[in-house]
């Protein structure tokens, strides 16, 4: 009880400090706060999808290795509709080729060309919605700079108006500037750990459907 007063009086006075601040303090506060819940359900959404999309990947991989004939694959891709390499498969050979041309006469080159447009397609799918996170994680700390320098501008105003250097005059502008400063810092972190993090699972990916359109090539392509 002794070690819970404390911390419940400083989120009191956190509480308190936002509610007091000033007009400008609470735009900067409250965009803050949209962008840092669109981050979260940006991160939770591409954490769950990418997961699902990887696990569906390993298991069609093992079905593809193990098929031996071509003309089955696009019944097997229908099944794994969440994995990127049998959409990468799907999308470059099975849907763009002329049905009463068989995908399999083509040679392993085209194979692998073909399926290198699709690769860079899939990437871009994959990589949806990171953009607003690099943007949040850039932008957000220049908002808390901006709700820094509004602050201590209040403060230097506060000075002015009381003529005087004391705690009541400066302390709103003060406050203003840690709070938004703060909230800043709260809402950019999150959001650039998540983007290097969604990056370099993307990446790994992308070397996976890589040599995955190498395997296609190689095992139905002709020499």
């Amino acid at each position: 009880m002794l070690v819970m007063a404390p911390m419940v009086a400083r989120q009191s006075n956190i509480i308190s400090s936002v509610l007091r601040s000033g007009a400008m303090a609470k735009g900067i506060l409250l965009i803050l706060f949209l962008f840092s819940v669109a981050a979260w359900a940006i991160m939770a959404y591409k954490l769950i999808s990418l997961r699902a999309a990887r696990r569906e990947s390993e298991s069609f991989l093992k079905r593809f290795r193990s098929e031996k004939d071509p003309s089955r694959l696009s019944v097997i891709c229908r099944r794994f509709k969440r994995s990127y390499l049998a959409r990468v498969l799907e999308t470059g050979l099975l849907r763009e080729q002329d049905p009463a041309r068989h995908w399999w006469r083509l040679s392993s080159s085209e194979i692998r060309e073909t399926l290198d447009r699709a690769v860079s397609s899939e990437i871009m799918r994959l990589e949806d919605m990171l953009v607003l996170l690099a943007i949040g994680g850039s932008v957000c700390p220049l908002l808390g700079l901006l709700g820094t320098v509004w602050g201590v501008m209040d403060a230097f105003l506060g000075m002015e108006t009381y003529h005087s250097a004391s705690i009541s005059a400066v302390a709103p502008g003060i406050s203003d500037a840690l709070i938004t400063t703060i909230a800043g810092l709260a809402a950019a972190i999150p959001a650039v750990v998540g983007y290097n993090y969604f990056v370099n699972q993307i990446g790994a990916m992308t070397t996976e459907m890589e040599n995955f359109a190498y395997e296609v090539g190689s095992k139905f392509g002709k020499r």
